[in-house]
């Protein structure tokens, strides 16, 4: 293993880890986890929409120009889009410490079909942190050997 290998995938492992149990704490014990502030932070839900979207546009425009054998500009989308989805991330934690949860739920009439897409969502999202890590380190260790 080279020396790079034996800080980062342990760095990685650890993340993959680490922030899927943060963000399952701070979901099951909001109650406990809470900070109150007299900052308005409504606005986080719209903010976390735009950065959703953004880089969904971005992972297809990767996808796009990577079809297009256009590397250096899918390079560019793939690090802008996962730069956003750190944002989003850290934005997301902040927003279940700051605002009221409890008054916000989804009682609506397709209740059911809300909640099997967060579960599925929520289940589908843990994944991705350690394949973009990896994906990430592995991309650059490949740009170091050339």
């Amino acid at each position: 293993m080279k020396r790079k290998d034996s800080i980062f995938v342990p760095i990685i492992i650890s993340l993959s880890i680490i922030i899927p149990i943060a963000v399952a704490a701070l979901m099951m014990f909001s109650n406990y986890l809470h900070i109150n502030s007299e900052n308005d932070f409504s606005y986080l839900p719209l903010f976390h929409a735009i950065l959703n979207g953004t880089t969904a546009i971005l992972l297809l425009c990767g996808f796009i120009l990577i079809k297009n054998k256009k590397s250096k500009l899918h390079k560019y989308s793939m690090i802008s889009a996962f730069i956003l989805s750190s944002v989003f991330l850290l934005s997301y934690v902040f927003s279940k410490l700051v605002l009221d949860h409890e008054n916000t739920k989804y009682l609506g009439e397709y209740v059911f079909t809300y909640r099997f897409i967060l579960i599925s969502h929520i289940l589908l999202s843990i994944p991705v942190l350690p394949l973009s890590l990896f994906s990430m380190f592995g991309k650059s260790r490949a740009d170091s050997t050339n």
